[in-house]
Formats: C-alpha cells, sequence, structure tokens
C-alpha cells in the first residue's frame, strides 16, 4: 500500500502483476516510462484519497487489467496514454482529466456508468484540455461512453471550459460535443 505517496519516479518500465493500492494523496510521475498492467494489474484508490498520473503510459486496461476507484476517489490525469485491451466500464470514482490525455481504445469502448448492486457511479471530468481516443484502424463507435444525448444531466460526463473529447481519424481531426456549455 502507498500512503500519502506524493513523488513516486518511475525511471523504466513496469510489469505490475499485483496491486497498488493508493491512500490518501499520492502521485506518479511516470517519466514517459510504461506500468503494463495486462498481466493482472491493478491500480487501486482508496476511499477519500486522490491519485494524479503524469506522464505515463497505462498499458492492458481491461478484462485483466484494472484500474479501481472508490466511490469517493479521484483519478487524475495529465500527459497520460491509457490503451486498452478489452471493454472497460467505470462505475465508481471520479477520473478528472487537468492534463491533455489519450486513450487508446482501439475497437474497445470505455464507458462511465452506474454500479447498481454498490450503488456507486463513474463520472469523467475533462477540464480545459483535450482527451483524445485513438481507434487505431478500428471504428469510430464513440468509444468513450456516454455520448451527451445519452447523459443530459451531465451524470457520468463532464467537460468544464473549453475542453474537449475527441477522437483521431486518418484523414481528419474529428470532435464531438460533450460540452455543458455552449460555445
Amino acid at each position: 500500500m502507498w500512503d500519502a505517496s506524493r513523488d513516486l519516479q518511475l525511471n523504466s518500465a513496469v510489469a505490475l502483476n499485483g496491486e497498488w493500492v493508493f491512500l490518501g494523496e499520492g502521485q506518479i510521475n511516470g517519466n514517459g516510462n510504461v506500468i503494463d498492467i495486462a498481466g493482472g494489474g491493478s491500480i487501486v484508490v482508496m476511499a477519500g484519497s486522490s491519485l494524479r498520473l503524469a506522464g505515463v503510459h497505462i498499458k492492458g486496461l481491461g478484462v485483466n487489467g484494472k484500474i479501481k476507484l472508490a466511490a469517493d476517489a479521484t483519478l487524475r490525469l495529465s500527459d497520460v496514454v491509457i490503451e486498452m485491451e478489452d471493454d472497460y466500464v467505470i462505475d465508481s470514482g471520479i477520473v478528472f482529466v487537468e492534463g491533455n490525455s489519450t486513450v487508446i481504445t482501439k475497437d474497445h469502448i470505455l464507458t462511465f456508468g452506474d454500479n447498481l448492486e454498490n450503488n456507486t457511479s463513474g463520472k469523467l471530468i475533462v477540464d480545459r484540455v483535450a482527451l483524445t481516443y485513438d481507434t487505431l484502424a478500428s471504428i469510430d463507435k464513440l468509444n468513450i461512453q456516454p455520448p451527451l444525448i445519452l447523459d443530459p444531466d451531465r451524470r457520468h460526463v463532464e467537460i468544464l471550459g473549453q475542453g474537449d473529447i475527441r477522437t483521431i481519424r486518418g484523414d481528419t481531426m474529428t470532435f464531438h460535443n460533450y460540452r455543458s456549455e455552449p460555445i
């Protein structure tokens, strides 16, 4: 367990096969390195805690690799790349994007939703920056869910200021309107 670990520095790639559990205020400075969770690794943020990831590539989010947030936990992203290996649902806590970041979804869907069994909800907040998702060679299915039309009260996805959720296409850059206020 990492307790109030505010200055973890990665100087090489890490293959995480167990759990890194964060309590209190934590921060990982990746220095451009990879944390590979595909082999069964989990990054866990406990109740009342916050973890800031900066300059890191999380590889393998999906069936085996997990990011788990307590109901009142926050995961803050700045210059982070998350690469998915399967569809994934965040149904607890807040993912707060405070610096331009990317989710490599491929043909997978990242959903922010409800866990009715635990009475929790997952939420994505993009604060005046860009969250880009990259489908690589796959067809865009609005791979970060729910879109604004399905979340009019912004329970699960909220955009602050001039923030954007957008996708990269080979011929053009496409922007999907998840904004909470008109331009």
